[in-house]
């Protein structure tokens, strides 16, 4: 299972000395319950507050790649949720107002089955909005552009890793990365960003991408597909443990 959901957080005791939003800081949260996150993520609060103000409403995204552990923090967070326990992030006290599963309800929840991966949709063009801060790396160096190549093969990457301890049949076993340098940019709206990651400033980028994607004999088309929506799920680039490279699909 391929799991993304919204936790509607409750801001009931203040810190006052520390009371800034900082980003991609929240990390912290899954270590607690899970001692080690190796597929998981988990955002900055979506807000566009500076500051935490009590009684206000905060809301965050979870996503997990790995079943053991969606099990482990599901199970965690509605026990505080039922038991009306609190629960600490970023030195301040919440309480669990919802835990928000439909996608109807928040563009960002979402649930998958592995064997939906192979119900793929031949594209021939889609649009990613890269909805927080986004960088790759290659070899040693970092770029801060939505290169295709680097995008959907470092996607590869990771939906390969992860099918290598599943039951299911990889249906991109034997795909090379190379056949994303065929997919051309026709829309790039995006901006850079630069932000703090452990006190040291990272360039980034975020924004809209058009892929147009050609016909071929590999069915690229569909191979975008699978790997667009795993990246829903997984995240891109790097840093995805702390909430970059979260993805939308627009189209």
């Amino acid at each position: 299972m391929f799991y993304s959901f919204v936790l509607k957080l409750k801001l009931v005791d203040l810190e006052t000395n520390s009371n800034l939003i900082k980003k991609f800081q929240n990390i912290g949260l899954l270590r607690e319950i899970l001692g080690k996150v190796k597929g998981s993520t988990i955002s900055s609060f979506l807000t566009k507050d500076k500051e935490f103000n009590q009684g206000r409403i905060y809301f965050i995204r979870i996503t997990s790649i790995d079943s053991k552990e969606i099990k482990e923090i599901t199970k965690y967070l509605y026990e505080k949720k039922i038991f009306n326990e609190k629960i600490t992030i970023q030195n301040q006290i919440f309480l669990i107002e919802d835990i928000i599963h439909n996608e109807e309800n928040s563009r960002f929840s979402k649930q998958m089955l592995l064997q939906d991966f192979l119900d793929l949709k031949e594209l021939e063009s889609i649009k990613i909005k890269f909805i927080t801060p986004t960088v790759f790396k290659f070899g040693e160096m970092e770029y801060f552009i939505p290169e295709p190549y680097l995008y959907f093969g470092g996607a590869l990457k990771r939906f390969n890793l992860y099918f290598d301890e599943s039951e299911i049949e990889n249906p991109l076993k034997n795909i090379s990365s190379q056949v994303f340098k065929k997919i051309n940019i026709v829309h790039n709206s995006t901006q850079k960003r630069v932000v703090t990651i452990d006190g040291k400033f990272q360039e980034t980028f975020i924004g809209e991408v058009v892929y147009d994607i050609p016909k071929n004999e590999l069915d690229l088309g569909k191979i975008v597909d699978c790997l667009s929506r795993f990246s829903f799920f997984s995240g891109v680039g790097q840093f995805t443990e702390r909430g970059l490279g979260q993805i939308l699909i627009e189209s």
